[in-house]
């Protein structure tokens, strides 16, 4: 199995954002149609969407040097806050 790049790893975690987001705020249409059962199922999928999301970010959105979490504070962009390396942070995996 393939590793993936850090940039697949941060637009899953993304992905999994907007659609547990979406998922939530779906759920409560049904409050509309009088079907609050519905409702309560769909809107904690949709946290558990959000919270798949975090927990795979967390294992997964480390440094490749260091190992340690890279998070959203990494500051100046580009670089381990911890080690100082330069991370290859892009969406594609460039075969060059």
């Amino acid at each position: 199995m393939k590793k993936l790049s850090l940039g697949k790893i941060l637009a899953l975690c993304w992905i999994f954002r907007i659609v547990g987001f979406a998922v939530f705020l779906g759920g409560f249409i049904f409050l509309e149609y009088k079907l609050p059962l519905v409702c309560f199922l769909t809107v904690g999928l949709g946290i558990a969407i959000l919270i798949a999301g975090v927990c795979f970010e967390l294992s997964y959105y480390c440094c490749p040097h260091c190992g340690t979490w890279i998070g959203l504070s990494n500051l100046p962009y580009g670089y381990c806050r911890c080690c100082g390396k330069e991370l290859d942070v892009k969406p594609e995996d460039s075969e060059e």
